[in-house]
């Protein structure tokens, strides 16, 4: 759940183990996670993955990774746009199946 984009839904989330205590499975998490990923398809809107980028880093998270088979991966933290992710995440588009 974001303040200003309401109810989103990342490819990939992670956070502490103690964060996901009491957390009903079953209903949307009332806070936005750590990390969230966005896996993005052939046919995304670049204004609309920045408005997530901007809801998630708003709403708490910590890193925002956005991951586009085309172009690679990108990080982003409340500062702007980063080379390498802040949280120590190691991905590479090479490591992905084919």
């Amino acid at each position: 759940m974001t303040s200003t984009f309401g109810v989103r839904v990342p490819s990939i989330v992670w956070m502490p183990e103690e964060r996901w205590e009491g957390i009903d499975m079953r209903e949307p998490l009332p806070f936005v996670p750590d990390l969230c990923v966005e896996v993005l398809g052939l046919n995304h809107v670049a204004q609309r993955t920045d408005l997530k980028i901007a809801a998630y880093l708003n709403g708490g998270a910590r890193e925002v990774m956005v991951i586009e088979i085309s172009s690679g991966i990108t990080y982003w933290d409340i500062r702007g746009e980063r080379e390498f992710s802040s949280l120590g995440v190691e991905l590479s588009l090479s490591q992905l199946p084919k």
